[in-house]
């Protein structure tokens, strides 16, 4: 059965919401790879992943020098791991970014939700990848032990390609 697109988007969205802080990945403008942990506030409607951050940042200016980029989910513990490409694109829609604040951000913006250094990034996925296994020490056991009885390594988990 195939699944619809909001369906996608919304297990898109319980993957990440789950997982909560992406590694945010660019390219700096010599070509190196640049990551860093980002608190992912919202996956909406059409799929878009949506942060907070400084207009001074690095991760903005190298987004405006080039939009690829790739963001990284993982827990140990849940035994899930994400990873989603797409285009990143610098935003201020003071709408939004009421929508999004939390008094938590005032720690890092102390003129509030209207203060000047903050902005948007919106992420438009263009590739998503999950990974997903039995999570616990008991059920990691289990499948460990299915997978070695049975030589089926899919006992250990599956990956799954998330349309978008």
């Amino acid at each position: 059965m195939q699944s619809t697109r909001q369906q996608q988007i919304e297990e898109l969205r319980e993957l990440v919401m789950d997982l909560d802080i992406a590694m945010f990945t660019t390219r700096e403008a010599g070509g190196q790879l640049h990551s860093r942990p980002m608190d992912t506030q919202q996956v909406d409607d059409l799929g878009h992943l949506w942060f907070l951050t400084s207009r001074k940042s690095d991760v903005v200016g190298e987004v405006h020098a080039n939009p690829a980029i790739c963001l990284t989910y993982g827990s140990k513990a849940k035994n899930t791991y994400l990873c989603v490409s797409g285009e990143a694109q610098e935003m201020h829609d003071q709408a939004k970014i009421s929508e999004l604040w939390s008094p938590m951000h005032g720690v890092f913006f102390s003129g509030g939700r209207d203060d000047p250094d903050l902005t948007l990034l919106r992420v438009v996925p263009t590739h998503a990848e999950a990974w997903t296994g039995p999570s616990g020490a008991v059920g990691k056991l289990l499948a460990f032990a299915t997978a070695a009885i049975t030589g089926d390594g899919e006992a250990l988990g599956s990956k799954q390609t998330l349309p978008t």
